[in-house]
């Protein structure tokens, strides 16, 4: 895991740029795609793709580097990569369609859906990451060894609490995999066929799925690690039933846009239970304006109310950021655990955007 937590300060590089692209967007029509194609292509490490956009008017999409570069197949609108902890979106999105349905209510027991789990949790504990659940990778050995998702379940029954529901935050991929389970057991479709019925299908997300079928997934990037200059495949996911719907989706920068376009329309969920998402159910210490709703993390950025989420998943990163305001949404997607430092990036961040130098070339 320590290799995604100093890719992960990387990345925020890249993400820190297209935030303030976006904001000198907001503020300057002279930035256009040529001027944030530029900024990415002296990106020199960067593999993936990169959406920026306004409402339905694409400022940039396109793709960069190789989805497979053993056989230098590259990137473009349309590749898939697996979206990892974005997923959460999708989840949070999938109770609040449920709670619409009055099938759920996102404060009832989860005892109520999973009988033998602790009474005091509630969904939106899970929701909050507030459930004291302990993250699985502290039990991973057990995990790995369970066949299916039932298994897993009744192992999570057992464990103990970190601390009491509510009393604290503290970021865990097991709730939301408990939640996926709600979902199939509430619904009586499997968690991928739910979203499909519900979200992939009315919306014409064909380049959306769960890679945690098994199934061979067409046009899905593989994923990398650089060291010593030189580039390796990423290694296999380790049982990947663990990552239902906390990390199990992949996705398209074409249909992130999709997405997001029609779940802040009022397309997907109802503007009422989209407000309740975007709540700042749980304040974080890092910042006085950041907090989690339900699947996402809410904060301000240049004076801009944001939503954002971020994703890592061994060969893969991901990053959703949403100007709830200006409707501008970023989404970036990349195969290639290789960065630049973020200090050089917003150094020729703000050579170029707040000096204006579009023919600027960052000492990347």
């Amino acid at each position: 895991m320590s290799h995604l937590i100093k890719l992960s300060v990387k990345f925020i590089g890249l993400c820190t740029i297209l935030f303030y692209l976006s904001y000198q967007f907001i503020s300057c029509t002279a930035l256009d795609s040529q001027q944030i194609d530029a900024y990415i292509q002296s990106y020199k490490d960067f593999s993936g793709a990169v959406l920026v956009a306004q409402g339905d008017k694409t400022i940039l999409k396109k793709g960069y580097g190789c989805a497979h570069y053993e056989f230098n197949i590259p990137n473009d609108n349309a590749t898939r990569f697996p979206i990892a902890s974005n997923t959460k979106i999708f989840t949070a999105i999938a109770i609040m369609l449920l709670q619409e349905k009055q099938m759920l209510g996102v404060h009832d027991p989860v005892d109520k859906y999973i009988p033998g789990f602790p009474k005091t949790i509630t969904l939106h504990h899970l929701l909050t990451h507030t459930s004291g659940l302990p993250n699985y990778y502290k039990h991973w050995n057990a995990i790995c060894a369970c066949k299916d998702l039932h298994e897993i379940i009744n192992a999570v029954k057992s464990w103990e609490l970190e601390f009491t529901p509510g009393s604290q935050y503290c970021y865990s991929n097991t709730g939301y995999l408990v939640l996926a389970h709600i979902v199939a057991t509430v619904s009586g479709l499997t968690f991928e066929q739910f979203l499909s019925v519900h979200i992939f299908e009315p919306l014409k997300m064909y380049d959306t799925g769960s890679i945690s079928t098994g199934r061979i997934v067409l046009h899905k990037a593989s994923g990398y690690i650089a060291k010593d200059a030189l580039l390796y495949t990423a290694p296999a996911i380790m049982n990947p039933i663990t990552l239902l719907g906390n990390g199990d989706l992949y996705s398209s920068i074409s249909d992130m846009h999709i997405f997001m376009q029609a779940l802040f329309s009022g397309t997907i969920i109802s503007k009422n239970s989209l407000a309740i998402t975007l709540l700042p159910h749980v304040k974080m210490e890092s910042s006085s304006d950041r907090a989690h709703g339900y699947g996402w993390f809410i904060d301000t950025q240049h004076g801009k109310r944001i939503v954002d989420y971020s994703g890592a998943l061994v060969g893969f990163l991901s990053k959703v950021v949403h100007f709830i305001d200006e409707n501008i949404t970023i989404v970036i997607l990349t195969n290639r655990e290789a960065m630049a430092e973020f200090s050089t990036l917003c150094d020729g961040l703000v050579a170029t955007c707040f000096l204006r130098k579009v023919g600027h070339k960052s000492p990347i």
